[in-house]
């Protein structure tokens, strides 16, 4: 078993990113399940209101970039979880 030289603003760090990772993919997840869903809709209908015409040319698209924006986001949390979880390893071993 390995032991890490681990501060607690070290462990508040790293549980912050993986609150912000987790939050950032399940907003994107979310967003982009509302996008496709708006489309599937539309698919199985001949004739759309003035609504869903709308929501099918601009309201999906537009969550569809917010959820990829999320997803961007959350892979951002992710990566910096990542360095700074090696930046505590390195420096354990200085130790």
């Amino acid at each position: 078993m390995r032991a890490y030289a681990v501060y607690e603003d070290e462990v508040a760090s790293l549980s912050y990113l993986n609150t912000q990772s987790t939050i950032f993919f399940m907003l994107a997840s979310a967003l982009i399940s509302f996008a496709v869903s708006i489309w599937v809709n539309a698919v199985f209908y001949t004739g759309l209101t003035p609504a869903g015409e709308l929501a099918t040319r601009y309201v999906a698209w537009a969550l569809l970039v917010l959820g990829l924006v999320f997803a961007a986001l959350g892979a951002h949390a992710l990566f910096a979880r990542v360095r700074a979880w090696r930046n505590i390893v390195s420096g354990s071993r200085l130790r």
